[in-house]
């Protein structure tokens, strides 16, 4: 008897120093040896965390599994950037963890001595998802240059050409052809593979040539090959809203510009057939008026409209074309100015902010032509450098765009003829005193102008 107890406590010895030096909880170890005897010890062997994925180079987005044995995963905690993990602020194992870059992953089973490992893991998918090439390297070129890009295999490329990185079907612009460089320009592109994407490729084209020519030279002036993709003024128009002989609430100018507008170049809640109310004078579109008689467009243009009464500045109402090319600013409140003598002259486009849908930026320019119209001050002023009327056939609604609008006007005259209450000449396209299936059909063919 004992010789049994003496055998016992140097078993217990034995087994607590071999579980003690394996990382055993000693408190939970347990078993009966061969001989019968109780050891009066439970246990589970505690092992560092082990990864289904062993480290290693992959061409290929991995999915890792971690375990420890016959421990609960719940207690593993682990980090991805490199740094030691613990068993507080780590990130507690949920599941499988997505590697998708290269990724150096620590882990820890937050048990008993709270043993350690580490993965690494280099993630190549350049051969899998290949970033966009150019038809041109980049470089320096004394003229406007043709830009190409083409990524083997690609859904689709999106690009940038303001400095920004661009993201699949969320910033830049998809790629559909050819991209003029008439100006020193960045271009940034990525590749689309379904949900995934390439790295980003950047091409930088130095155009050496300097301009001859203003941002753009309204009016059908022509522009230099470098001013080619900017923005300009085409033409601007004076509207008399008031008929008070002076220029206050209710007078508008309609701007025509070369191509669609970015709206938000022009007020963050502007869209492309929406409006904008109460923008303040010193905002974009803003109108300040000097005693001297000249009329700024905050950041957009300025002209002498003649002789005036006084200064003044008038918050406005903006509102943008369908197609994102004419702009209509109407003077929504201020102080009424007298004009005694219209004569608008020395008109000026304003650069800097005013941008198209690729983000290149309207240029300052005073070679723009100078507006017609009137204020109301009994005579009409024009601009003889107009070869012909900006009149569109189909625009009813005369916002500078035939659309949706002009459709709304053209319905509820339909079939009605002149004499008829509620008879829209303007919408008697053809003049024939009837509005009918002809008037739509010449609607039709402009629609989108």
């Amino acid at each position: 008897m004992i010789m049994k107890n003496i055998i016992k406590i140097l078993f217990v010895l034995f087994i607590g120093l071999v579980f003690a030096n394996g990382n055993v909880l000693a408190s939970q170890i347990g078993g009966i040896v061969g001989t019968g005897v109780d050891t009066g010890i439970n246990g589970v062997l505690v092992t560092p965390p082990t990864a289904n994925v062993s480290s290693g180079t992959y061409t290929s987005v991995q999915s890792v599994s971690l375990a420890a044995g016959s421990i609960d995963p719940s207690y593993i905690y682990y980090t991805t950037d490199g740094s030691t993990p613990n068993c507080s602020t780590s990130l507690a194992y949920s599941g499988p963890i997505t590697i998708s870059k290269t990724t150096t992953l620590n882990a820890i089973t937050c048990l008993g001595s709270k043993p350690t490992s580490s993965f690494e893991y280099v993630i190549d998918l350049s051969s899998t998802y290949v970033a966009p090439t150019a038809s041109l390297d980049s470089g320096t070129y004394s003229s406007s240059q043709s830009v190409t890009l083409t990524a083997s295999g690609s859904d689709s490329i999106y690009y940038t050409t303001d400095g920004s990185t661009p993201v699949c079907a969320t910033t830049g612009t998809l790629y559909s052809g050819t991209i003029t460089v008439s100006s020193t320009k960045t271009i940034k592109a990525v590749a689309c593979y379904g949900s995934n994407s390439s790295d980003v490729a950047t091409f930088t084209y130095t155009i050496s040539s300097s301009s001859s020519g203003g941002g753009g030279g309204g009016g059908g002036s022509s522009s230099s090959d470098d001013d080619e993709e900017n923005p300009y003024i085409v033409s601007m128009k004076v509207y008399d809203g008031n008929s008070s002989g002076s220029i206050g609430v209710g007078d508008y100018i309609k701007i025509t510009f070369s191509e669609a507008i970015k709206p938000t170049s022009i007020n963050s809640s502007l869209t492309d057939g929406g409006s904008v109310s109460g923008v303040a004078y010193s905002s974009v579109g803003g109108i300040v008026i000097t005693s001297a008689g000249v009329l700024t467009i905050n950041s957009i243009a300025s002209f002498d409209v003649g002789t005036v009464g006084g200064a003044g500045e008038f918050s406005v109402d903006l509102k943008l074309s369908s197609n994102g090319k004419v702009l209509t600013i109407t003077l929504a409140d201020g102080d009424s100015v007298t004009v005694s003598s219209e004569d608008f002259d020395s008109a000026k486009q304003i650069g800097g902010n005013i941008k198209d849908a690729d983000s290149n930026e309207m240029k300052s320019d005073s070679s723009i032509d100078d507006p017609e119209g009137t204020f109301g001050s009994g005579t009409s002023v024009s601009d003889s450098s107009e070869g012909e009327s900006d009149t569109i056939t189909g625009d009813i609604n005369s916002d500078g765009s035939v659309d949706e609008y002009d459709f709304a006007l053209m319905m509820p005259t339909w079939g009605l003829s002149t004499g008829a209450a509620n008879f829209n000449s303007k919408a008697d396209l053809n003049s024939d005193g009837t509005v009918n299936e002809y008037d739509f059909a010449i609607l039709m063919l402009n629609w989108g102008k």
